[in-house]
């Protein structure tokens, strides 16, 4: 947020709070001067605005010497310094109050304030709400009524781990222990400290826990693709859970048949149970869905915050993130922010995102293995020292960044997911019969 004076003189006030800090020491700096800003500046004269008359009466009275001497550092001797109290300078101090102090605070305070998913603040796109009826229907319905697995699938952003987390939150409500959310990491993380721990069992007794359940729910499939192991456990689980009358939920990126990497048993269990789309929101709906969200957080909404956010964010994630910290500063106000305030209140900005930042070390440290221009990379070819690389840099974005073929596709200037597709094929067989390839890809990926 800005007000009169704060950028045209900012470099000034950071100069002179440089020897401010040396003075007086950060902590009484930070209490009485955070809020202050250099209103107007002349050949003689320093204005600074504070947010109170107790500001301006106790540095005036205490710290006027340090202040006289600061700005006569930074703008020569003789500078008289006038504080003024601006009304608008403690509407500021209210705000930031109420701010967490650094991103870690952000983070430990949205986990513990974030509200769980549940059905009713999930926002289905209009004509798309088949998925969430069958999940109600495993929720409410007879062991002759609900389906035994339904897979989910759709791209980021589009529902799927609020969905499964809204399932596992009413079912256990209704009975403790009744459903068990495992993203599939963690599953692939049990299995193999079993199979590790070399203890007779061990797996058995992975797969034990988790038939004791009336749901299980697997998130993000898709990163089971170069786990073997982990997907004969989860072919096993899911046969013994059928025997047992368990109840399966999973979600993807792809529908089964889409699904690189995958043996052809477990497609085939996938297959066997109701697979839906789960569609992305367009921009209308992802303004329900921060409304929806911001209720679920008990504050009131501004459609002007709205409107703000979805013009800041990239996806759907990025939006929610955005309004969270939105809702979890108006929470701690009791009031909603204004809108002009989100550009601090939002995650500080990288260079890139996390998955921008691997598909760009991918196509680098392929071009450096192969010799090829950085900028062949980018474009289809057909130049056979071109070709197997960039079939490369596609496998290894693939295994490493979780992105769906399409935005592999995009990534590297294909027009559609089925070209991408292919190229992975390609590098998967090329590495089943060449162990040279399988060791060259081994490495690459360590580069990365």
């Amino acid at each position: 947020m800005s007000v009169v004076g704060q950028d045209v003189y900012r470099p000034v006030l950071a100069a002179a709070s440089e020897h401010l800090v040396a003075a007086l020491g950060r902590a009484r700096f930070r209490q009485w001067f955070r809020d202050a800003v250099v209103q107007a500046v002349d050949a003689r004269a320093v204005r600074l605005g504070v947010p109170t008359e107790v500001h301006r009466t106790w540095l005036e009275a205490v710290y006027g010497p340090a202040l006289t001497d600061a700005f006569a550092r930074v703008l020569g001797e003789g500078t008289r310094v006038e504080v003024v109290v601006d009304p608008r300078l403690d509407a500021a101090r209210v705000v930031r109050d109420a701010l967490p102090a650094d991103e870690r605070e952000w983070q430990r305070s949205l986990a513990d304030s974030r509200p769980e998913p549940s059905f009713l603040s999930f926002v289905p796109e209009e004509g798309h709400r088949f998925a969430l009826g069958l999940l109600e229907q495993v929720m409410h319905g007879g062991p002759d009524l609900a389906p035994r697995s339904i897979h989910l699938f759709g791209e980021a952003g589009a529902g799927k781990t609020h969905l499964l987390r809204a399932l596992e939150g009413a079912l256990v409500a209704r009975r403790p222990g009744a459903a068990a959310y495992l993203p599939a990491r963690d599953y692939t993380r049990r299995v193999v400290h079993a199979v590790r721990s070399g203890e007779p069992g061990a797996e058995a007794a992975v797969e034990e826990e988790l038939l004791g359940r009336a749901c299980v729910l697997i998130d993000g499939v898709d990163d089971l693709a170069p786990r073997p192991r982990t997907q004969r456990a989860l072919e096993s689980l899911l046969d013994a859970g059928a025997a047992r009358g368990v109840r399966f939920v999973l979600a993807a990126r792809q529908a089964p048949q889409g699904l690189l990497g995958l043996s052809d048993r477990l497609r085939s269990r996938l297959l066997s149970g109701v697979v839906v789309r789960v569609p992305a929101p367009g921009r209308e709906a992802l303004g329900r869905i921060l409304a929806a969200r911001a209720r679920s957080w008990g504050v009131a909404w501004e459609p002007a915050v709205g409107d703000e956010i979805l013009a800041k964010s990239a996806s759907t994630a990025g939006a929610c993130e955005l309004l969270d910290r939105w809702a979890l500063v108006s929470a701690r106000r009791d009031t909603p922010v204004p809108a002009d305030w989100l550009g601090e209140i939002a995650t500080p900005a990288s260079p890139t995102s996390p998955r921008e930042e691997v598909v760009r070390r991918a196509k680098h440290v392929v071009a450096d293995h192969f010799g090829v221009a950085r900028r062949a990379l980018d474009r289809p070819t057909k130049h056979p020292s071109r070709v197997f690389p960039r079939q490369v840099a596609m496998y290894l974005v693939w295994r490493t960044a979780a992105l769906p073929l399409e935005a592999v596709a995009r990534a590297f200037g294909l027009k559609s997911h089925s070209a991408a597709s292919r190229a992975i094929q390609e590098v998967r067989a090329r590495r089943d019969a060449d162990p040279s390839v399988e060791t060259l890809l081994d490495g690459l990926l360590a580069r990365i």
